[in-house]
């Protein structure tokens, strides 16, 4: 795995929300192949990717077919990819210029060459994103290459980050990136009760941005929610964030 932290300095932040957001909504279309294609399960998690270190992709889970093979999404060109199992190109599909709509008619037709039924193939999501203009038929725009190139390296330097945090660490479950809110993040279990409502967890994650702060940040979120005016004062440039979800960042 590689282990070099990669530079990055935050410039434009509109210009880098901008490149965030059509890769929130291509994350949707990767995301679609593992929740179609892999058993029904209440947390949505074979709809989230991994880091691919080597590749340096979001990747999401082995789909059994023809030829087994996983879909990625690469965020600093801004493409998606068809890999083998053993990590080898099958197929690459470039959103720079193309529609939503354009990407899933490729994907099917990747899907029906893999032996799969691709009419089941829909971007139908369990949850609420913002409405970019990339899900209302506008292209997606590779304008500013630097900004995608950006917020790959904030995914591969908190990979890096995560993998150090939780070595050796049992009770840390796998880093992994959510389409809903595109965040990369583990849980760290402190105490397994058996119910999710009362076992106690801290999860340590980064977000490139979102409806609340329109740039990177990394988070630590505990679990269950402490009461607000218990919260204890923070220690160095981190700050408290209680309005919706208990984070300190």
């Amino acid at each position: 795995m590689p282990t070099l932290w990669k530079f990055t300095q935050l410039q434009e932040v509109e210009l880098l929300s901008l490149s965030r957001q059509q890769l929130h909504q291509a994350s949707q279309i990767v995301a679609a192949v593992g929740r179609t294609y892999k058993p029904k399960v209440k947390d949505d998690h074979f709809a989230n990717f991994r880091w691919n270190s080597d590749r340096e992709m979001l990747q999401g889970h082995t789909i059994e077919a023809r030829e087994n093979f996983s879909v990625a999404l690469e965020i600093k060109t801004l493409s998606i990819h068809l890999l083998t199992a053993s990590n080898n190109p099958l197929a690459t599909f470039e959103l720079n210029g193309k529609t939503q709509k354009q990407s899933l008619v490729w994907l099917e037709e990747q899907m029906v060459k893999l032996g799969l039924d691709g009419n089941l193939l829909t971007i139908k999501l369990p949850y609420e994103i913002p409405t970019y203009p990339t899900a209302k038929r506008k292209d997606y725009k590779v304008e500013n290459p630097d900004y995608f190139e950006e917020i790959s390296n904030y995914f591969s330097n908190t990979n890096l980050v995560l993998n150090r945090i939780i070595e050796g660490d049992t009770n840390a479950s796998e880093i992994s990136c959510w389409p809903h809110h595109f965040d990369i993040a583990t849980l760290i279990t402190l105490n397994d009760t058996g119910d999710s409502a009362t076992s106690t967890s801290i999860g340590v994650g980064m977000s490139p941005g979102d409806g609340g702060y329109n740039e990177p940040y990394f988070y630590l979120t505990p679990w269950p929610y402490p009461k607000v005016a218990d919260l204890p004062e923070i220690q160095g440039p981190g700050k408290w964030h209680t309005d919706g979800w208990l984070v300190v960042f």
